[in-house]
């Protein structure tokens, strides 16, 4: 089951699991877009954590999740969960399409956060040997 929720570390989260659809996705950038405008009202930082990692999808469901998370309206976005080819094949997809560098795939939700809050990479020893391996 999918849910959006904020978190209390100030960021806008979407957890999907399970077998996807295109409209469970749908469903959670719909209600991450009713997020926003209560975020903006407060004028409140949008940072999303799409969190991927107990998702089963194909390819397809991948490509409606970066075009959803593409034209949000968050400040930045980490997609997490994402292996190392589909995450190398991700990123470079949304360099193509022409997305800037604020929606990002990452393979950790310790590395999603770090992109989301500061801007780069957790700099632990594991996970900057998980991120060598990208």
């Amino acid at each position: 089951m999918n849910r959006v929720f904020e978190g209390t570390d100030d960021l806008l989260h979407i957890v999907l699991r399970g077998e996807q659809t295109l409209d469970g996705i749908e469903w959670a950038f719909d209600e991450v877009a009713r997020h926003v405008r209560l975020r903006r009202n407060r004028a409140a930082r949008v940072r999303l954590l799409v969190d991927t990692v107990e998702a089963r999808m194909d390819g397809h469901h991948r490509r409606k999740i970066e075009s959803c998370a593409s034209s949000s309206e968050a400040e930045r976005v980490a997609l997490s969960g994402a292996g190392m080819l589909h995450g190398v094949v991700g990123n470079l997809r949304l360099r193509a399409s022409g997305t800037d560098a604020r929606v990002r795939w990452v393979r950790a939700n310790a590395d999603a956060r770090e992109f989301l809050l500061h801007g780069g990479l957790s700099t632990s020893p594991a996970d900057r040997a998980s991120a060598a391996e990208w």
